[in-house]
């Protein structure tokens, strides 16, 4: 049942990734716009229009996401083999119900160890933040 309704939700979340990410875009522009009509009226009005981050660590904390992401994938590839290997003999043997209990327990384990590790990416990029903020 949750099959079909895969596809859907994939789209649906990707739409509004993408949508939100042009929204967020279109925001500055009009900020930016909103900023430059203002300083044109009022010329004693000095400001400052470059841009700079105010997280410079955002790159950081994406790279170790995407690795503790791929170490994840990585452990779940490792254990879906050692899993399946083990039972690959005996599981013409189960029967129907047995056989989808270890497909979606071999599923739990992709999703598990993928959140974990970048949940761990995360967790020390904020340390490694935390250190470079009391360093100044």
């Amino acid at each position: 049942m949750i099959e079909d309704l895969t596809p859907g939700i994939v789209l649906a979340v990707l739409g509004i990734t993408l949508y939100k990410i042009l929204e967020l875009y279109a925001r500055r522009k009009e900020r930016l716009n909103l900023i430059e009509k203002l300083s044109e009226s009022n010329p004693d009005l000095k400001l400052d229009l470059s841009f700079k981050s105010g997280n410079m660590f955002s790159s950081l904390k994406i790279g170790l996401l995407l690795v503790g992401v791929g170490i994840g994938c990585l452990v779940g590839i490792i254990l879906q083999t050692t899993c399946t290997d083990s039972l690959s003999l005996q599981f013409d043997k189960f029967g129907d119900g047995v056989r989808c209990n270890i497909s979606s327990l071999v599923g739990t384990m992709y999703f598990a160890s993928i959140a974990t590790f970048g949940g761990i990416g995360l967790v020390i990029a904020y340390l490694i933040e935390k250190k470079d903020k009391q360093k100044d």
